[in-house]
């Protein structure tokens, strides 16, 4: 059964900015998420990215942190006000197996809600840097089922 990893962009140096890269707490999430992912028996073989800074400055940093063979793929269909059928339009297209998406919320939220619940059931709630995997047999409405989700731990300093 396929497994999708889904991740909200790690905390950005200034929201609201398009062009924010990580800020210091979100280079710890994003080291927490790479460390989560390595100890599952899955790892994530295809990253697809929103274009947008912080997702991007999130998918690179786990590139290279997972040592991931194969190359990223920025996907406009990511992007912070993407439409979500359309994204599982596109996603039925893709090679999901132990792929991952790095986006923003709302849509990451509400794709999902929909894949999981068949409906915008608000279930899911993804703080900076969370990580949630699901597993389906096919890429449609109602039908993956969760298998783990992972928030990074905030450090102060």
């Amino acid at each position: 059964m396929p497994l999708l990893y889904v991740l909200r962009h790690a905390e950005p140096q200034e929201y609201g900015s398009l062009d924010s890269p990580l800020s210091a707490q979100g280079l710890i999430q994003i080291d927490q998420v790479a460390e989560q992912i390595a100890s599952t028996a899955h790892h994530a073989v295809q990253i697809y990215t929103s274009p947008v800074m912080r997702a991007l400055h999130s998918a690179q940093r786990l590139h290279a942190s997972l040592g991931v063979a194969s190359r990223m793929h920025v996907d406009q269909h990511l992007l912070p006000d993407g439409d979500v059928d359309l994204l599982i339009e596109r996603l039925q297209d893709a090679d999901l197996d132990n792929a991952l998406l790095v986006g923003h919320i709302p849509q990451l939220e509400c794709l999902l809600n929909r894949l999981v619940d068949g409906y915008d059931s608000g279930l899911f709630r993804l703080g900076p840097g969370s990580l949630v995997s699901i597993a389906f047999d096919v890429c449609a409405a109602g039908c993956a089922s969760e298998v783990a989700q992972f928030h990074p731990l905030t450090r102060h300093t």
